[in-house]
């Protein structure tokens, strides 16, 4: 008799035999099995993953209707994969707004420049009126009072 925790118990390899025969069947039927070189002479069953088109929309049928069904994993994969695209759809389009948005301070900025341009008239005009003061000066045309009568220099007048 075996002991408590022998591995060849009677009902344990009842029990493996019946599943692993079982799967054994499943597995044939499915044709996932590879055939040994010595049976040779069929060929072996084509893989039974196919390429399903999810990220496009609707196939058009091109065969008899089967029953490809995805696993939960794949799914996940899938869903994760279109939030990424939606993503960088969005930040694309975001891209988008944001050079219009430039573009538009662009055209904000032709009105700068404009501006620029009167203020550098402006100070043009005030160089040449000071230039002419100081041309005047030397020429001795321009009297300057210089007595500081009247002013803070030469104190108070009453």
């Amino acid at each position: 008799m075996p002991s408590k925790n022998s591995v060849n118990k009677p009902k344990d390899n009842l029990n493996r035999q019946r599943k692993s025969k079982s799967l054994g069947r499943k597995k044939v039927l499915r044709g996932s099995i590879t055939k040994t070189r010595s049976v040779s002479t069929e060929p072996t069953a084509a893989s039974t993953s196919s390429a399903v088109a999810l990220y496009t929309g609707a196939v058009q049928p091109t065969g008899p209707v089967t029953s490809n069904t995805l696993s939960k994993k794949r799914a996940k994969k899938i869903e994760r994969n279109k939030k990424y695209a939606k993503a960088r759809k969005f930040n694309s389009d975001q891209l988008l707004v944001d050079l219009q948005a430039k573009e538009e301070m662009d055209i904000d900025d032709d009105n700068e420049e404009e501006v620029k341009e009167v203020k550098k008239q402006s100070e043009t005009f005030v160089r040449e009126a000071l230039w002419t003061v100081i041309e005047d000066a030397a020429a001795g045309s321009f009297q300057i009072d210089v007595s500081g009568e009247g002013t803070t220099l030469g104190g108070p007048v009453f």
